[in-house]
């Protein structure tokens, strides 16, 4: 009797676990009740989220440390192979972690969209790729957290520039730029008053001839249109 009670104890262990690691490893292919609620457990335990998602194999790849080093001698080609190889932030950015924690790299020529709601760390995101980015980095932002926050580290890195012409959050500008410049070359100030008024509904040749008489004149657009 006591041998029928241990056999019965280790194969409802078995089964648990076998059970456990099918709905793990893998998933059923029928859509579950609740979806949200399934795939939001699967996700939190860093496992498949289920049907329509990519496999670890497929995230690995196409954006794993293998898939990033393919392209790399066309996007840092001054670097040697094995370098390339031994160090892949050199060439691709950590942009977070898949399914079983798989680690996650996109080659610096690639563009990459952040999207999630207030608050949720982004700009910590952002943060971090601005501190660990291998070369130059052009930061745009409406507020001033992306400079506070990787400023200083950078600065080491070599110089920091900033342009904030409406002084957001009491940020001086380090450099000046004037729009006027090389504006006596009337495609030159077409083009750039097509760059300033493509956003919103405003002829671009009216704006175009004023930063061309400016241009002449070494005057303002505000001189110019009065």
């Amino acid at each position: 009797m006591r041998l029928l009670i241990s056999f019965l104890i280790l194969l409802t262990v078995v089964l648990t676990v076998a059970g456990a690691a099918k709905w793990a490893f893998w998933p059923s292919r029928d859509l579950p009740v609740n979806r949200v609620r399934h795939t939001r457990i699967r996700l939190r335990l860093r496992l498949h989220p289920g049907r329509g998602f990519a496999s670890a194999v497929e995230c690995w790849w196409r954006w794993g440390r293998l898939a990033a080093f393919r392209g790399s001698k066309r996007a840092r080609p001054s670097l040697s192979f094995w370098y390339r190889l031994a160090h892949p932030a050199e060439h691709s950015v950590f942009v977070g972690r898949a399914h079983y924690r798989l680690r996650l790299r996109v080659p610096v020529q690639e563009s990459t969209t952040i999207s999630a709601p207030p608050r949720a760390g982004k700009t910590g995101v952002l943060a971090g790729l601005v501190l660990h980015f291998c070369g130059p980095v052009v930061a745009t932002s409406v507020k001033s957290d992306i400079y506070e926050l990787t400023s200083g580290i950078r600065a080491d890195r070599g110089p920091v520039a900033v342009f904030n012409p409406q002084r957001v959050s009491d940020l001086p500008s380090t450099f000046a730029w004037s729009p006027v410049a090389g504006c006596r070359d009337p495609e030159v100030a077409a083009r750039r008053a097509e760059a300033f008024t493509g956003a919103i509904s405003v002829k671009g040749h009216r704006a175009g001839g004023l930063l061309g008489a400016a241009g002449l004149s070494a005057r303002s657009p505000s001189d110019g249109s009065t």
